[in-house]
């Protein structure tokens, strides 16, 4: 349930939060689901384009960020935990 509330919360974070939270709410949802990074990169650039823009910062660090959050994920995957 905690992974779908954090992918839910980093999809609309964008609409919702500043752009400092809406980072972090974004990685604590790539955790879950690596993808997601460049994804909410794609979404953030493609929602404010602004005309006369020239490089699309939010997927560059969406795709910056996709190793580390795979990474993340797999530490995740493969940890033991005990109750």
């Amino acid at each position: 349930m905690m992974r779908i509330a954090a992918v839910a919360l980093a999809v609309i974070a964008p609409f919702l939060f500043p752009w400092p939270l809406a980072l972090v709410l974004a990685f604590a949802g790539a955790a879950f689901v690596p993808l997601l990074a460049p994804l909410l990169g794609i979404l953030v650039d493609s929602v404010y384009w602004i005309p006369g823009a020239t490089f699309p910062y939010a997927t560059l660090l969406g795709l910056i960020g996709f190793p580390a959050a795979l990474a993340v994920h797999r530490f995740m995957k493969t940890r033991i935990m005990a109750a």
